[in-house]
């Protein structure tokens, strides 16, 4: 598959496409996006929502990337709607939270808890570098963004669950795979 995608993104660089591969977080399911290199997809994002429902979109990114376990709750959700420039009500904050998840940015879990889709990573993946580089966590194993992983307890490396579980599997005894660490996994 990767010599398709690298074949396809040579015939399509001219136009600034490109073929992206994401991963799902959860179970590492294979994902693929085309996405434009020329502008950002914030930028691009202003011709389908307000600069309101950006700047409440940018206030969840943040919130959700800041979260040790790359989740936060819709009630949480909404109130940023109190730190945004222009009022934005409780109603139309969770009609725009269901956009959202219509158009595959952010996903929500039964339990109400948000985090950013297979979309959002691949496709923002540079504005999360460059805006959260501080904070924003890269998997151990594979070195993509990692927000939903598991965590040491003793050193704070992250791992993709998929990741993990493919590193841990046929290992008695399960360690964190930084050499200089090498605490217990749990």
């Amino acid at each position: 598959m990767a010599k398709y995608v690298q074949n396809a993104n040579a015939s399509i660089a001219f136009v600034n496409l490109e073929i992206k591969k994401g991963i799902q977080e959860e179970d590492g399911a294979s994902f693929y996006c085309l996405v434009n290199t020329v502008e950002t997809s914030i930028s691009r994002m202003l011709s389908t929502y307000s600069p309101n429902e950006l700047e409440l979109f940018k206030k969840l990114i943040e919130q959700i990337v800041e979260t040790e376990d790359g989740k936060i709750g819709s009630l949480a959700a909404l109130s940023l709607t109190e730190k945004l420039d222009k009022r934005m009500g409780k109603e139309e904050a969770q009609n725009f939270l269901e956009r959202l998840e219509k158009d595959k940015w952010i996903k929500k879990e039964s339990d109400g808890k948000i985090s950013l889709s297979v979309r959002s990573i691949v496709e923002l993946d540079q504005y999360l570098k460059d805006m959260y580089q501080e904070v924003i966590k890269m998997c151990y194993i594979c070195t993509k963004i990692c927000l939903l992983g598991e965590i040491c307890p003793k050193c704070g490396i992250k791992i993709h669950k998929k990741c993990a579980q493919t590193l841990f599997d046929n290992r008695t005894e399960k360690k964190c795979p930084d050499r200089h660490c090498r605490a217990l996994w749990e």
